[in-house]
């Protein structure tokens, strides 16, 4: 695949990985400068919380940046196994 900005297909696929690390690197930055704004303003102990998947996204938080609040709670979090996940379906049943 040949892209007119580029002379070959080394320098456009070095584009993209720079393009790729640049975005990463913006996001990483975002993301532990988010809090930093509402801390300011409304000091206190935090509280994260969410339910489906924001149960999920709230657990991951807590892995990767425990410093983001005071606490965290999970509602409601399902993890799947993979893209078909029975242990839905088998708890479905026997409850």
């Amino acid at each position: 695949m040949r892209n007119n900005k580029f002379e070959t297909k080394i320098d456009y696929l070095k584009y993209q990985v720079l393009c790729e690390v640049a975005k990463e690197a913006w996001d990483q930055v975002l993301v532990e400068n988010v809090l930093d704004i509402p801390k300011k303003i409304i000091p206190g102990k935090w509280l994260m919380t969410g339910s489906s998947k924001g149960g999920v996204a709230t657990m991951i938080q807590s892995m990767y940046y425990p410093e983001d609040a005071d606490m965290f709670m999970a509602q409601i979090a399902p993890f799947m196994d993979g893209q078909q996940d029975n242990r839905f379906f088998k708890n479905l049943y026997e409850t």
